[in-house]
């Protein structure tokens, strides 16, 4: 029944990135007295946080990109210092860009996660993506190649490496049928 305590737990959890749990001890603490402005502000958060960020992957995953921009956006918004929500924010409006053609917005999100992060090979693989499908088939290589190392082997960016691979050795052929 300690108000303070059950507000620092719930901050504690909103850190971690763990939604549920965070608005769970925010509304024990309201229970007790429901006007405890501390935790009447991290419920608001957290359920907006909580909403954007169900909206926007279902969204991603149904394919409207135009949607997700507008759910992550709105994400970032309601908390844009957050070290979890914010870099998958960034790495989702990337990819939700380069779905809509859009390559300079998603390089942009994509380089504030390298910026923060340069270890992020998930970020690497996604411009790696966005750089292939610029037709950029060498530099798409090399940035394959980096998030290749960076991720110990993971089998989708070995995936994305080999289309990238075969796309620049199929570049460097003539198409006689194209000179024709």
């Amino acid at each position: 029944d300690n108000l303070d305590a059950l507000t620092l737990r719930g901050n504690a959890y909103y850190a971690l990135g763990e939604l549920d749990t965070a608005k769970e001890h925010y509304r024990q603490a309201l229970h007790f007295d429901p006007e405890h402005n501390d935790s009447k502000q991290g419920h608001r958060l957290t359920k907006k946080v909580g909403s954007a960020l169900s909206k926007s992957q279902n969204s991603m995953t149904t394919g409207q990109y135009a949607e997700a921009v507008k759910h992550l956006n709105n994400l970032l918004n309601a908390d844009p210092n957050h070290q979890v929500f914010v870099v998958a924010a960034w790495g989702d409006l990337g990819e939700a860009y380069r779905k809509l053609g859009e390559y300079d917005l998603a390089k942009e999100n994509i380089f504030k996660i390298i910026e923060r992060d340069s270890n992020n090979w998930n970020a690497h693989k996604i411009h790696g993506n966005i750089v292939l499908d610029q037709e950029d088939y060498e530099e798409a290589v090399k940035i394959f190649r980096h998030a290749h190392e960076l991720s110990g082997g993971d089998a989708s960016v070995q995936q994305d490496l080999q289309r990238a691979e075969a796309a620049l050795k199929q570049s460097k052929q003539k198409d006689n049928y194209k000179i024709l």
